[in-house]
């Protein structure tokens, strides 16, 4: 009867280490070779130490050593960490302890750190040595392996001579076969067997559509697409240095790593720039087809609306109407100055103050797109910094509810007594004063403040300006002359002057001054009300919304932003509210529009769209009187829009 050799805990094992239950520790038989090395196990579980004791592997010894033994060494985890030896034959073990100790973290005493190094050098070869994906390894020997484990399992029961020469026949093959799939398949070939065993191809034309052209690491050009692009230490969007590119300037990539380029962008400088600032040459953005072709409106309609200016008071105004997609009209009536009389026209320039979130909202959602932005994640994971309401600390606020007016944010105190101060943006989040008494994302409350940091998230995640952001993606892009600051304005000089009734509020030059530049994410004074465009030009990039992210041959949203942009979050008495637009049925008889008004300085502004029948109309007034019903529609804005719907749209 075969008789187990195992040993109790207290004991040796058969050839091999054990643990032991007692505190003597484990014992180990002698090895063929002569070398010692160290081994660390628990010997006192009271007080959590740990011993450090000597095999010698020298044929016939064992020699553990005791806790107050001159070699011994304890490693304490509420103590600290200690070493001694007195050098000899065993001075090694000195260095041994010290490289667990080093790997621990502890401070470790004396001046062995030589020995450090070359543990860490083993470690490094051991690394090199092992092996990748794409290298054959014993993957048939370990088929090879259970085999002639089983056999044997088998004819440990089975002890007959013929079935036994049969399972060793048997052994033989499994073995031959098992060198083949060692040295032939390395893990990634097995997987392309599997997976085309589980997805057959018919014929080498299917088999062709599954390989992909895959785009080269290095030796092409990209061209800077962005009037600024942030260079990078490493392929890292958080590792920004202060050097940038500008948009045009062409690069050959000489390294490619996940969403970054490597490119040497002064002699000798090398840095890594993002793919999202730049376009690989050969694949660049076609150039834009502009589809729109308004007519200024003459004949009854412009009579019309020739009457509802003077009796509204208008110094000046401007409309532009969207027909099947397109803006097939413009209207200009009144005074861009009119001390020099200057009149306006459609090319004229207004600063439509809260229209301005609606570009905003646009602008915000080609960075989702980007997957730069996720509307439903934490800002605070984007700016760095706490962001919270001090009344609802356990509530997050993220980018949907800063578009659709429901982070509870005060709608004035941020952008017009933080920014004049000049305070970081980190330090009025978490002011009281920045807040109302209202859960983050439970109801509507309209907020500058949150729209203003709208832009100062876009900046955050881009690294650039708001201005020069908004210039890339929008304006440059599609080849308007709008601007969210009058440093990138083409044409200064066809601007309307902001008029409260019949004096000027706002002149031109205030208007088109230089903004300041701030650090990014400081600016948050701009995308809440600080646009200046014209009428046409504010209706063409509306009809992106209109066309499901279309501007004639070019995509600027894909359909689902524009669907998340449309869809309805919180609704009152009054609206349904989106992201940027409210919803409404009052504002025209027959028609559920988006819908959104603006008003500062004397100029009253509307923008409207129906997505049904892809129509709209914008208007921007200046000196008109400021009347409004019970949805707080601008009078004027509405009556104009009414009579382009009846005599343009719908009839």
């Amino acid at each position: 009867m075969r008789q187990d050799n195992n040993n109790d805990n207290n004991g040796g094992a058969s050839g091999r280490f054990r643990r032991g239950g007692s505190r003597s520790g484990g014992r180990r038989y002698a090895a063929d070779n002569a070398r010692a090395e160290y081994r660390r196990y628990p010997t006192d579980f009271d007080n959590d130490t740990e011993r450090y004791e000597y095999y010698d592997h020298t044929p016939g010894r064992y020699e553990p050593y005791d806790s107050n033994a001159a070699h011994s060494a304890y490693y304490d985890s509420s103590a600290g960490v200690s070493a001694s030896h007195d050098g000899g034959e065993r001075g090694d073990y000195a260095s041994y302890y010290r490289r667990n100790a080093y790997l621990r973290g502890a401070e470790v005493s004396g001046d062995d750190d030589d020995d450090i190094d070359y543990f860490n050098a083993i470690d490094d070869e051991r690394e090199k040595t092992r092996p990748t994906p794409d290298q054959p390894v014993g993957i048939g020997a370990v088929v090879g392996g259970l085999a002639s484990s089983w056999w044997q399992r088998y004819l440990h029961y089975y002890r007959r001579s013929r079935i036994r020469g049969i399972g060793t026949v048997g052994i033989v093959l499994c073995l031959c076969v098992s060198l083949v799939l060692t040295f032939r398949f390395s893990p990634t070939d097995y997987m392309a067997i599997i997976k085309e065993w589980l997805h057959p191809k018919t014929n080498a034309a299917d088999k062709a559509e599954t390989v992909s052209a895959e785009e080269p690491e290095s030796g092409f050009n990209v061209t800077v697409k962005f009037t600024t692009g942030t260079i990078c230490s490493e392929p890292d969007f958080s590792k920004k240095i202060q050097n940038t590119v500008m948009k045009g300037q062409v690069f050959e990539v000489l390294e490619t790593s996940g969403d970054f380029y490597r490119i040497e962008y002064l002699k000798n400088c090398f840095g890594w720039i993002d793919k999202y600032y730049v376009d690989v040459e050969g694949h660049e953005e076609p150039k834009v087809i502009d589809p729109h072709h308004p007519e200024e409106l003459t004949g009854n309609t412009a009579t019309e609306l020739k009457n509802i200016c003077q009796k509204y008071s208008a110094m000046g105004v401007g409309v532009a109407v969207i027909k099947d997609g397109k803006v097939e009209y413009t209207y200009s009536y009144g005074y861009a100055n009119r001390q020099q009389k200057k009149k306006i026209n459609a090319d004229t320039k207004f600063r439509p103050a809260s229209l301005s979130k609606i570009i905003s909202t646009l602008s915000t959602m080609t960075l989702v797109d980007a997957g730069r932005i996720d509307l439903d994640r934490n800002v605070e994971n984007y700016f760095g910094f706490k962001f919270r309401n001090p009344l609802f600390p356990q509530s997050e606020i993220t980018p949907r509810m800063l578009l659709n007016h429901s982070s509870s944010l005060d709608d004035e105190y941020i952008i017009y007594t933080g920014s004049n101060a000049g305070t970081r943006l980190k330090d009025l989040v978490i002011d009281l004063k920045s807040y109302k008494d209202q859960k983050p994302g439970t109801e509507f409350s309209y907020s500058n403040s949150g729209f203003g940091i709208v832009g100062s998230l876009d900046e955050v995640v881009t690294n650039m300006h708001y201005i020069y952001f908004t210039d890339s993606v929008l304006f440059d892009r599609l080849g308007m002359d709008a601007a969210f600051g009058g440093q990138s304005l083409q044409d200064k000089t066809n601007v309307a002057e902001c008029y409260k009734i019949d004096k000027v509020s706002r002149s031109r030059a205030v208007l088109v001054k230089d903004r300041q530049i701030r650090a990014p994410g400081e600016t948050y004074i701009l995308a809440q009300g600080s646009l200046l465009i014209s009428p046409k030009d504010y209706a063409k990039l509306v009809t992106i919304f209109v066309n499901d992210g279309m501007y004639g041959n070019i995509r600027v949203l894909s359909e689902a932003a524009v669907r998340e942009v449309e869809k309805e979050y919180l609704h009152d008495d009054q609206f349904r509210y989106c992201l940027g637009f409210k919803k409404t049925n009052a504002y025209v008889d027959g028609h559920d529009l988006y819908y959104h008004g603006g008003n500062a300085y004397g100029v009253y502004a509307s923008v409207c769209y129906d997505e049904q029948q892809k129509s709209g109309v914008v208007v921007m007034t200046s000196g008109a009187y400021g009347s409004v019903d019970d949805y707080h529609f601008y009078k004027v804005c509405q009556t104009i829009t009414q009579q382009c719907y009846k005599d343009l749209i719908d009839k």
